[in-house]
């Protein structure tokens, strides 16, 4: 069963628009007026490791290059120099201020084509899904607590790159062919047009892909793979161990609605359902035969009616300790 649009029931709230205050951009332009210090170096060599950091210092150097008015400590000595050296006594103080007033400029002008560069969209999902659009009109529904972040420069458009922590489905809109790529610790999904669901941490990553086709680069020593419908890739970056299975897409998106769906699913993917939609353990007691499959639907809140619901229809005890199913 496949999913060509996000349910209707997610609640849209406004995108949380945030920008971390930290010091990259500082180290950045004192890297290339080649002002640091070994401290500096070794604080930009440790913030280069992010992956969105590093897009905007690759932005930076090619601000950089086009003009030297970027270089604040030389152009600030300079313009000083021209000033007494050219300016005689004998000016008006009108004209000293015109030519201040055009310094200043350049340099207020500089300062902001670095910052404008180095611009980055946080968006926060805390206690409460969170759905976003983004600027070339991909739909993404954050889960609870994941994070996405995202270049967003006034002056370069959105170049359909993200990274993602955490859980997010995505509906990738289609742009004449341009590539929109999600990064993650392990991995990165490239698409044209898609609906896909992922979850990124530290050091496991998973993709279930809705519909289209998706490509899955940068698995440490495993080829480039392509997904279709239907397949789910799991990456493990400490193990470097990669699992690809055929899986019913919808169960994996189960947090996205309400109401839990069920159309003629196997109790192997109803032990999913459990362990995913309710973050508990299952474990399995009694033998559940194999050709039993389930449909109906459910309140996706109620993890207790849900599972005795089950216990009636499968004749089979459901026992719930803390984070744990036990079935006997």
């Amino acid at each position: 069963m496949q999913t060509s649009a996000l349910p209707q029931n997610i609640k849209t709230d406004e995108v949380c628009n945030r920008e971390m205050e930290n010091s990259l951009y500082r180290l950045i332009a004192k890297h290339l007026a080649s002002e640091t210090t070994k401290a500096d170096k070794i604080a930009l060599q440790t913030l280069l490791k992010d992956a969105g950091n590093k897009q905007v210092f690759e932005q930076a150097k090619g601000v950089w290059g086009k003009t030297d008015k970027l270089k604040p400590t030389f152009d600030t000595n300079k313009g000083i120099a021209v000033l007494r050296n050219k300016i005689s006594r004998k000016q008006t103080i009108r004209k000293i201020f015109r030519f201040a007033a055009i310094f200043i400029g350049l340099i207020s002008l500089s300062g902001f084509l670095v910052s404008d560069a180095g611009r980055t969209e946080h968006l926060y999902a805390n206690n409460a899904l969170r759905e976003v659009v983004l600027p070339d009109s991909t739909v993404v529904v954050l889960n609870k607590n994941a994070i996405l972040q995202y270049g967003n420069s006034r002056l370069w458009s959105f170049n359909r790159k993200v990274l993602l922590t955490g859980e997010a489905y995505f509906k990738v809109s289609k742009q004449n062919g341009k590539q929109f790529s999600v990064g993650t610790p392990g991995l990165t999904v490239t698409v044209l047009g898609t609906a896909f669901n992922l979850r990124a941490f530290e050091h496991e990553t998973e993709v279930v892909l809705t519909e289209g086709e998706v490509k899955l680069t940068g698995m440490g020593k495993h080829n480039d793979l392509y997904m279709l419908p239907g397949d789910y890739v799991h990456y493990n970056t400490t193990s470097n161990k990669l699992t690809k299975k055929t899986v019913v897409p919808n169960i994996y998106a189960t947090w996205l609605s309400n109401r839990l769906k069920l159309d003629q699913l196997t109790f192997a993917d109803i032990k999913t359902i459990l362990e995913r939609k309710f973050n508990k353990t299952v474990i399995v007691r009694k033998q559940i035969p194999e050709n039993v499959r389930l449909s109906g639907s459910a309140p996706a809140n109620d993890p207790e009616a849900f599972i005795m619901a089950l216990s009636e229809i499968l004749n089979v005890d459901f026992t719930i300790k803390n984070d744990t199913i036990l079935i006997e």
